[in-house]
């Protein structure tokens, strides 16, 4: 029995391949090209696996050594990176500062520890503002969420504001400013104190608030309020005298704004005599048309800082 050395065919021995016609006899087979001899030789595919895995070995290695280097100390943080890692192992850091290739510092500040961080510390107010408004009679109820302070004699109202009275003032369009504010130095048992007087009627009349500061501190200032506002009868133009006198203990907290009501009578006009005597003063509210209609209010804001 044969092979037929191209089909594949075996038969009886003989010198044709009775499936393809191959003369068996004087057939001699083509040797494969060179390059698939090579290729498909068992040591040729042996020396491409050692060389695939000695290149993925490299690889790992080269990206293993761009790895960021990181120096950590107890205030901060140093990131180092480079694009140069031969360079850095031949010649040290130093010589990284003058290699051509860019090296990038980056400083990331670690979170100050909570006993290191600043404490804002309340300091004890050191003046007192007063200042003088007519406002709209709707103007109290529209103050978002005050507190209804009530002494003896005194009744108020208190917002917390972290501003000034004039930024408290601006917030509002129905506030007309009074002459007559101003700003007090504040110290223990001296008595701060604003005065608007004449001798009229041969008697001393006029407006005075005075503020006896009996506490002073950050946590709050407690003072002795004194309000006194007198005018006397005017027969000729019809005029009741006007005597008010208020006295009440209060107590200013940090930021937080007093505003004082139910002061002063619509029932008593400014002559101009009087006006003139007394010049520009919290009292030229009674000259206003509005405030004698009961339309608006005469108002006093208070603060320290």
């Amino acid at each position: 029995m044969v092979t037929c050395p191209r089909c594949e065919f075996t038969q009886p021995k003989d010198r044709y391949c009775a499936n393809c016609g191959l003369d068996i006899e004087n057939y001699k087979p083509q040797k494969p090209p060179a390059l698939s001899r090579i290729w498909n030789n068992p040591w040729t595919q042996i020396c491409i696996m050692i060389l695939l895995l000695t290149a993925t070995v490299n690889y790992l290695l080269y990206k293993n050594k761009l790895t960021p280097e990181i120096e950590i100390t107890d205030q901060k943080i140093t990131k180092l990176t480079t694009k140069s890692p031969k360079s850095f192992q031949k010649k040290g850091l130093k010589s990284l500062k003058k290699a051509s290739t860019k090296t990038a510092l980056v400083e990331v500040k670690s979170p100050r520890p909570e006993s290191q961080k600043k404490v804002q510390t309340l300091k004890a107010p050191t003046k007192i503002t007063i200042k003088f408004a007519e406002v709209s009679a709707g103007f109290l109820n529209s103050i978002q969420t005050p507190t209804t302070r009530k002494g003896s004699q005194i009744q108020a109202l208190s917002v917390n504001d972290q501003g000034t009275i004039s930024n408290f003032i601006g917030k509002y369009s129905m506030i007309d400013v009074l002459p007559g504010g101003a700003t007090k130095g504040l110290s223990l048992n001296s008595p701060a104190f604003i005065s608007f007087t004449a001798n009229i009627e041969e008697l001393e009349h006029g407006f005075f608030i005075e503020a006896l500061p009996s506490q002073i501190a950050a946590s709050g200032s407690t003072f002795t309020l004194k309000i006194n506002a007198s005018l006397p009868a005017n027969e000729p133009l019809n005029l009741p005298d006007m005597q008010v006198s208020l006295e009440d203990e209060i107590t200013l907290l940090p930021n937080e704004i007093l505003i004082i009501t139910d002061i002063l009578s619509s029932q008593r006009n400014l002559a101009a005599e009087e006006r003139s005597l007394l010049g520009p003063s919290p009292l030229n509210v009674l000259t206003s048309k509005e405030f004698l209609n009961n339309d608006t209010e005469f108002i006093i804001f208070i603060q320290t800082k």
